[in-house]
């Protein structure tokens, strides 16, 4: 193949532009890269050329530019000595006007514009200009990493967790998830037990935490009077003095001390250890969401075309402040044009706040088009237990709040099921896709 010249736009958003480079560039290729004046004071093109060398891309120029506007760009795009080869414009780099810019500079040559969609996972190659159809090609393979897209944002793998997908395939250790079948998220038995010892456990630690407090002096004088005259000729005799010695100058101490000995009485009384803990209700729920995702890809194989790598328990933090974990990722998705997709695991519930936090610190690791999807329990069969107008309200609130939320179902439930508290002559069920379709038509859409 004759060696061509790929033009991109340093931008921001560094994996657009780093992605279908690793996809397509060969290593007789040359890359240049544009580097506007804001390109070069936030430093966007060191880390996507570092990258690019790391996978074997050399020939890698730069065309620094002292403005932003598209009229310089043009100017110096006609005025540079270009490499020899086909021209191809990465079409995800820059402002729009910039792109307009470079491809009007360069139109005498007939330029190529190969551009990245993030849904569908593919490349288009618009070989005729931008208003031919395109000619459409799949990722295919991709030496594009983890590691690369974090780089690229100046981030990093804290806690590697476990790799279930790699090389086009799941790993060991996704086959043996896949394997799994029973147990929690798999067997409504053991599921909904595991539910009702932590919501015995959590009404247990309620009770303990809102005894009635006890009455002080104050109050025992005035509903019972005959205890405290009790009370202070026992302190009196404790003294070996009179009673009315101790009316008269032991009040102070007596006040104290019998306030103490009822806090002493309040804490004998709290309990201080409620039913022993079940398991941990998160872990088994993030082991099942896990073991459900791979057994998917083993048996849907139309996935495994955009899919780079799947991660389950993966930290990430900044390399300038080390230790301090920015995202924590139950699952974590890479597709080959690089974007990530965060499956976050909420076995009972979590604040807005904190699901937008996630998701903000997502887009900071990989880009603005880094996805978050919310999964958690919604066990049609057990709309009687209390425990279940938490999922059903956490699963409405995430929908209410725009973020996408996945139902995590146990094989063969009903499919739809009556909001609790409501009249049922009257109200309307509640439709719920299974887990396995569900996912796959999140993930299709990047197909």
């Amino acid at each position: 193949m004759s060696p061509r010249c790929f033009i991109a736009i340093a931008t921001g958003q560094n994996i657009a532009n780093v992605a279908p480079l690793l996809a397509v560039a060969a290593p007789q290729d040359a890359i240049v890269f544009i580097e506007t004046a804001e390109a070069a004071r936030r430093g966007w093109v060191e880390p996507a050329v570092k990258v690019l060398r790391g996978h074997g891309c050399a020939r890698i120029e730069h065309l620094r530019l002292d403005s932003d506007a598209p009229a310089r760009l043009y100017e110096a795009a006609r005025a540079h000595r270009w490499p020899q080869g086909r021209f191809v414009i990465i079409g995800n780099g820059g402002t729009k006007p910039q792109s307009m810019a470079l491809y009007e500079a360069l139109r005498e040559h007939a330029p190529w514009i190969l551009y990245s969609l993030d849904r569908p996972c593919r490349l288009q190659w618009f070989e005729q200009g931008p208003g031919a159809a395109p000619r459409d090609q799949p990722y295919g393979r991709t030496p594009l990493t983890l590691d690369d897209v974090l780089a690229l944002r100046g981030m990093r793998v804290h806690t590697a967790g476990e790799t279930l997908w790699s090389e086009g395939q799941l790993t060991h250790a996704g086959e043996l998830r896949a394997a799994i079948h029973r147990g929690y998220g798999f067997q409504s038995e053991e599921t909904f037990a595991l539910h009702d010892r932590h919501a015995q456990h959590e009404a247990e630690r309620a009770a303990a935490m809102t005894l009635p407090p006890l009455p002080r002096w104050d109050k025992v004088v005035q509903i019972a009077p005959d205890e405290i005259a009790r009370f202070i000729r026992a302190w009196a005799n404790a003294l070996r003095v009179p009673v009315e010695r101790v009316q008269q100058r032991e009040d102070a101490r007596l006040v104290g001390l019998f306030n103490a000995a009822v806090g002493v009485l309040e804490r004998t009384l709290r309990p201080r250890n409620p039913a022993t803990a079940p398991p941990p209700l998160g872990e088994s729920f993030e082991h099942a969401l896990a073991a459900r995702l791979c057994r998917l890809l083993a048996v849907d194989r139309t996935l495994a075309p955009i899919l780079q790598g799947v991660w389950s328990n993966v930290k990430i933090d900044n390399p300038n402040e080390a230790g301090v974990v920015l995202l924590e990722a139950d699952v974590l998705i890479l597709l080959k044009n690089g974007l990530l997709l965060a499956i976050e695991a909420k076995s009972h519930t979590a604040e807005n706040k904190d699901l937008d936090a996630r998701l903000l610190n997502l887009q900071r690791a990989g880009s603005q088009l880094a996805r978050i999807i919310v999964c958690s329990p919604l066990y049609t069969a057990a709309a009687g237990r209390d425990w279940f107008k938490t999922h059903h309200e956490f699963a409405q609130r995430v929908r209410r709040h725009g973020l996408t939320h996945l139902a995590y179902t146990l094989p063969g439930q009903p499919a739809q099921y009556l909001p609790p508290g409501v009249d049922p002559d009257t109200a309307s069920p509640i439709q719920v896709s299974d887990f396995d379709s569900a996912c796959t038509r999140l993930l299709t859409e990047f197909v």
